[in-house]
């Protein structure tokens, strides 16, 4: 995939550039976060304080940070995941 935008041929018609607040904000693989939609797998229910909600949250928190401790820590969970921060 190129990332060079296609030269127009002589007498196209050229089109206005897109607004660019209208334009979605990208991530770095080029994709718009907005355009997913997070959803637990939830085999039973977990005993150990990881409900949907907190899994939710540690994940927005981890793409945002790309740091496990800093996204165990804002759902006060430790980073082993076995056990919830007191």
């Amino acid at each position: 995939m190129s990332h060079i935008a296609p030269i127009p041929s002589p007498g196209a018609e050229l089109t206005p550039a897109a607004d660019p607040a209208a334009t979605p904000a990208l991530d770095a693989h080029g994709r718009d976060p907005a355009a997913y939609d997070w959803v637990p797998v939830l085999r039973k229910r977990r005993k150990d304080g990881w409900s949907p909600d907190k899994q939710r949250a540690f994940i927005e928190v981890l793409a945002d940070t790309r740091s496990v401790a800093t996204a165990a820590q804002r759902v006060d969970m430790s980073e082993s995941s076995d056990v919830q921060r007191a």
